[in-house]
């Protein structure tokens, strides 16, 4: 992986984790919580699951107007990574959403 910018990190902790998804220029990942990552620190990703699929991935993306950054193939993830992504609509839909999960816990915790 030498001389294409990735640098493999092992036994690290989750301020760590975070703090490589923050500091990131690009994100190429494979799981949910990458991906929520990702979106969170407004960072150019993709999600590449070529061999399975996480509904939880496809809800997320599907809500926030992302799913063309999940990719299957090589082909979709090359595509996927040449297209930027403008997180101004993303921002606005993310804090709808986030709202909208508020007034359930408060709903749900009030009984």
């Amino acid at each position: 992986l030498k001389g294409v910018g990735i640098k493999p990190v092992f036994d690290i902790g989750p301020i760590d984790v975070l703090a490589l998804f923050k500091n990131a220029s690009y994100v190429l990942t494979d799981t949910y919580h990458g991906t929520l990552f990702s979106i969170h620190f407004d960072k150019q990703f993709v999600t590449f699951t070529p061999n399975r699929d996480d509904p939880r991935i496809d809800d997320i993306t599907d809500r926030l107007g992302l799913a063309n950054r999940v990719a299957r193939t090589v082909e979709e993830a090359v595509k996927a990574a040449g297209e930027r992504i403008e997180y101004g609509e993303v921002a606005r839909t993310r804090s709808i959403e986030i709202g909208s999960s508020m007034q359930y816990l408060k709903s749900a915790l009030q009984g």
